[in-house]
């Protein structure tokens, strides 16, 4: 039982932080737009669109300060809304950022 629990749960957490990882390698096989509740649909699509916003808040910063953190921590929003954009891939979710602003 121990190592179904772990073996569920390190599933769960590579496919949240490498999504791609899940879609590879068919961890996240069976799953269909069914298991998703409409909470959580909005969710994943808010949370795209949170993160392309402080994608581009610290591009602006970054461009204003000439700071180079500011552009560290752009690239990493960045990251999160590519992880999202698979999770919304795999669960045959609309991408809700406009692809030209993406």
């Amino acid at each position: 039982m121990k190592a179904i629990v772990l073996a569920t749960t390190m599933t769960i957490a590579l496919s949240l932080f490498n999504p791609a990882w899940a879609v590879s390698t068919g961890a996240c096989r069976g799953v269909t737009v069914d298991t998703l509740s409409d909470q959580e649909k909005t969710d994943m699509a808010f949370m795209r669109e949170e993160e392309k916003m402080a994608r581009d808040l610290y591009t602006v910063f970054r461009q204003k300060y000439r700071d180079r953190i500011f552009g560290n921590i752009a690239s990493s929003e960045q990251k999160h809304m590519d992880a999202i954009l698979q999770l919304l891939k795999v669960y045959s979710q609309p991408d809700p950022v406009q692809p030209g602003l993406a």
